[in-house]
């Protein structure tokens, strides 16, 4: 199952419909599907994660997500994905999160990260389409910040990742019990 497609270079979108009768999936759309992604992509994908909930406005937080080292055996470094994310609710039916790579907050990164390279993202737009409080469309795209062409490969690989979270973030919402 593909949820992701390649729409130019660097730009990327993917569409994921999420229906769970058990949760009212609305509720976790903030920092805690943040943790949820971290949470069940932990052993495969993400080596550490640290989330900073901005102290006057918790729609905004800071992440940062260490990427496991797929691309050792290449010499190419590992990365890692540094975002400013908020979540706006624009109507009863909709609720919009932008996420761009993190300009300054020194204090979420750790010495771990030193020798990683940050992975560029110029935007990351999550529109949220709530048709009821169970049934909720993602439409995601996501841009890039790519100077130089990468091999096929990698990109390949990469997309293969975001549509691994995407599924499992899906699977593991569906099944929910609460």
């Amino acid at each position: 199952m593909n949820f992701i497609s390649k729409e130019q270079n660097n730009k990327f979108n993917s569409i994921v419909n999420v229906k769970n009768n058990n949760i009212n999936i609305k509720n976790i759309i903030n920092h805690t599907i943040i943790n949820v992604i971290y949470e069940i992509n932990k052993n495969t994908i993400f080596s550490d994660y640290s989330c900073c909930v901005n102290e006057k406005n918790p729609k905004k937080i800071t992440i940062v997500l260490l990427l496991k080292h797929f691309f050792k055996d290449f010499g190419i470094t590992q990365k890692y994905v540094h975002l400013d994310i908020e979540f706006e609710d624009e109507y009863e039916s909709k609720i919009v999160v932008h996420a761009t790579t993190a300009k300054n907050n020194p204090k979420i990164l750790n010495n771990m990260f030193e020798k990683c390279d940050l992975v560029l993202i110029d935007d990351v737009k999550i529109t949220c389409n709530i048709k009821t409080p169970h049934d909720i469309s993602f439409e995601s795209t996501i841009n890039f910040n790519i100077v130089n062409e990468i091999p096929d490969y990698i990109e390949k690989m990469a997309c293969t990742i975001i549509n691994k979270i995407f599924l499992r973030t899906k699977q593991f919402i569906e099944n929910m019990h609460i």
